[in-house]
């Protein structure tokens, strides 16, 4: 009875005053979860090179980085294309930082996180309200993922 209430009267009542789009999320995951495989991979590949693009347009750092490596992502349409892109380690973010927030966010309107630091040393990222929305799609789903 609970979950039923959450689903159809808690989570959209949370979902209105917030103004997210967590149910929104929520009904776009629940039917791709049933899309062929091959529309799922066409869909993360899409948003790979969307989010590569971003990087290249808004990132200090990924624009000096792609730019070295004379990287268009842009022009990234294949698997192998993808591997010429270097990866971008813990030690990149922690000697970085501010190279790797976007042009688009000032870095007092963000929130900054910090890693356990179960490798070690911790690590300290930025993010913004968005980036909470997949966490709070997370709240929506364990119930239905767990049986509870």
């Amino acid at each position: 009875m609970m979950q039923t209430l959450s689903k159809h009267i808690f989570y959209p009542l949370w979902d209105m005053k917030d103004r997210s789009g967590r149910l929104r999320e929520w009904k776009t995951l629940e039917e791709q979860q049933w899309w062929p495989r091959q529309k799922l991979l066409d869909l993360q590949f899409k948003r790979l090179q969307d989010m590569l693009v971003y990087a290249s347009n808004h990132s200090p750092h990924y624009r000096k980085i792609f730019t070295e490596q004379g990287i268009e992502p842009g022009a990234i349409n294949s698997k192998a294309a993808f591997e010429a892109v270097p990866v971008t380690t813990k030690q990149d973010i922690r000697n970085n930082l501010d190279q790797f927030v976007s042009d688009e966010f000032s870095k007092t309107d963000l929130v900054m996180a910090k890693t356990g630091g179960s490798t070690g040393v911790s690590l300290n990222l930025y993010f913004d309200e968005a980036c909470q929305e997949p966490v709070s799609y997370t709240h929506l789903t364990l119930p239905t993922i767990c049986s509870v």
